[in-house]
């Protein structure tokens, strides 16, 4: 579970960077779980609530401040869709590249690693990306919950309605659900 923050909002820099940086085909899982998984899945959460201000359905047209609101939240938002841009393809290579590594493995080197190499293919390895986010509830639920502001502290109905929302995409997500 990771929280990207400001720039990375889906966190997916950090499982990036640190994919890039141990410099082995299976990193950074270690060598055993490389060699024991067969499904990792990915789900980002999309709690991205667009462009803020109201000034557009106006005929007074945007402020200064509402021009500077608007730039930045361009530029968050194009980050964050280049980072799960780049990310999709990033781990289709790595799970390409731990199957290079476990095919590469010999029978005893696997069974030291798993337990058994009895039953084992090399191949069996799934590594599936899936994005959830509010607009997958519909639009008017969508837009009740993007306007619930991001505070330290809100009131426990809001709470509640964000973890109910987190639990109803994911459940309704057809990636999740294969």
């Amino acid at each position: 579970l990771i929280d990207g923050g400001v720039t990375d909002n889906f966190g997916l820099v950090s499982i990036m960077q640190s994919r890039l940086e141990q410099g082995t085909l299976y990193a950074p899982l270690p060598e055993a779980d490389a060699v024991r998984v067969e499904r990792i899945l990915f789900i980002v959460v999309d709690a991205g609530v667009g462009p803020s201000g109201d000034w557009t359905t106006g005929a007074g047209g945007p402020s200064g401040v509402d021009l500077a609101a608007a730039a930045m939240d361009t530029a968050l938002e194009a980050n964050v869709r280049l980072s799960f841009d780049a990310f999709v393809p990033m781990m289709q290579k790595w799970r390409d590249d731990i199957v290079q590594h476990r095919c590469g493995l010999d029978a005893a080197r696997v069974a030291s690693l798993r337990g058994t190499a009895i039953g084992w293919r090399c191949t069996d390895l799934e590594i599936v990306v899936t994005r959830v986010s509010f607009s997958d509830l519909g639009a008017e639920r969508s837009r009740v919950l993007s306007n619930i502001p991001t505070r330290l502290v809100l009131p426990v109905e809001q709470v509640d309605a964000l973890i109910e929302a987190g639990r109803q995409a994911v459940q309704v997500d057809a990636v999740v659900k294969g």
